[in-house]
């Protein structure tokens, strides 16, 4: 399975190094000693929408590492709240600069013929 933290990535990466080192040395990973919760905010830059994303990723980190060593990563709950707020924050920076969410439509694969869809009858009088 691939890592979710690019190490080229510096967030990513120091957020990896910081879960280590507190799981090491304490058994006990508490996200408030490494990520302040309201501290978010919608980027302004492209480089602040990156430094978001990486955000994202570690937080994404602790909530998959509160699934396989739950005692030792306890703040499941305020990761994943944090994470939904990142991610409501990007979707913000790419609304305002263009990036808007196409609404999902339903359509028929093309090669069905949407009048088999219909009663002999009813495709009789259509």
């Amino acid at each position: 399975m691939c890592s979710p933290v690019d190490m080229r990535d510096e967030i990513s990466s120091q957020g990896l190094t910081q879960f280590a080192q507190n799981y090491a040395q304490k058994g006990i990973v508490r996200l408030k000693e490494i990520f302040t919760p309201g501290t978010l905010q919608v980027p302004k830059t492209e480089s602040a929408l990156k430094e978001l994303e990486s955000i994202h990723k570690v937080l994404d980190l602790y909530v998959w590492l509160s699934f396989r060593l739950e005692d030792s990563f306890p703040d499941r709950e305020l990761a994943a709240s944090q994470k939904a707020i990142c991610g409501l924050l990007i979707e913000e920076f790419l609304e305002r600069f263009g990036w808007q969410k196409q609404p999902k439509t339903r359509k028929l694969p093309s090669r069905v013929n949407s009048g088999f869809l219909l009663s002999k009858e009813t495709r009789q009088h259509v």
